[in-house]
């Protein structure tokens, strides 16, 4: 299979990587800081925002978030009710992004509510019960899960199911609801929810561990980690900012062709997501997605020699 450019040439320009929480800044001041940046709201709830230290935007952002009371956070601070992560990145260049062949998703991790339970995805409807956010979920035809699965619209999940890709899972999802009274799961049929009927798309296929390139680091405490270490990682070069994903060629040409597969590093910070494993998609999975979905951030997956 063709793979892509070496993991050490053409550095990456470095951006600065701005994650918000609403519970360090408040209810009301989080509502203000995405009303001013609706676009860096993310679908998990989080603010998030990468570009250059320099860039106008970013030093609008970092001046209202002082005034707010908020300071960036150590490396291994915990997330508290004064603090906001600010974390040097990579950033593709255009060249790097037409050469490459493989991705992943740069700013869709996790959305909220659903579970990975015996390979299908349950959608809790409380998430969608504010009209915002049931909009917002409508207006999204590409979400990111925890458990490593995707779910998309019916369209995209029908062009899915025609490829010959035997790796890929493509089942519909499961909404429920909450009986607080006995504390238990109550199903519901999509068109009962006011939703849209959605599918979760998962893949059959693990990568190897990723090369010695890259070094796993607690993805809380930024603490290093062990290779293939179980503990939710994020991925980093030596200087310190985070790693495109980088593989040995020898290792993945070794595995069947595929358009999705699995990272073995989990790669998710939710503790209640034992399967959040990263994803690596091929180009033509990407530019289906990207063809219904424009705000998907890709960062090309890169390969090295032995």
């Amino acid at each position: 299979m063709p793979l892509s450019t070496d993991c050490q040439i053409d550095r990456m320009p470095v951006h600065i990587k701005i994650t918000v929480f609403e519970h360090s800044i408040g209810s009301e001041h989080f509502a203000e800081l995405c009303k001013a940046y609706p676009e860096n709201l993310l679908p998990s709830g989080l603010f998030r925002i990468t570009r250059e230290p320099t860039d106008a935007r970013m030093v609008q952002v970092q001046k209202h978030l002082a005034e707010y009371g908020l300071r960036p956070a150590q490396m291994g601070e915990s997330s508290g009710d004064d603090v906001y992560w600010a974390d040097p990145v990579s950033v593709p260049t255009p060249k790097q992004l037409a050469e490459a062949e493989w991705f992943s998703i740069e700013n869709m991790l996790a959305t909220r509510g659903d579970r990975l339970h015996n390979e299908e995805l349950e959608w809790k409807v409380e998430e969608c019960e504010d009209e915002g956010d049931r909009e917002h979920w409508q207006e999204t035809p590409v979400h990111g899960c925890y458990g490593a699965a995707i779910m998309v619209t019916e369209q995209i999940a029908e062009v899915i199911r025609g490829w010959e890709a035997p790796e890929l899972r493509v089942q519909p999802v499961h909404y429920h609801t909450r009986d607080w009274s006995s504390n238990t799961k109550v199903p519901m049929e999509w068109r009962e929810a006011g939703l849209e009927p959605r599918f979760s798309v998962a893949s059959r296929l693990t990568l190897p561990l990723m090369s010695e390139t890259c070094q796993p680091v607690h993805r809380r405490r930024g603490t290093p980690l062990p290779r293939g270490s179980d503990e939710p990682a994020a991925m980093r070069r030596p200087e310190g900012e985070e790693q495109f994903w980088c593989y040995k060629q020898s290792e993945v040409e070794q595995m069947p062709p595929f358009d999705l597969a699995m990272t073995h590093e989990r790669l998710g910070n939710s503790s209640r997501a034992p399967l959040n494993h990263g994803l690596v998609f091929s180009r033509r999975l990407t530019e289906l997605l990207s063809s219904e979905d424009p705000n998907i951030t890709w960062w090309p997956v890169m390969f090295e020699d032995e």
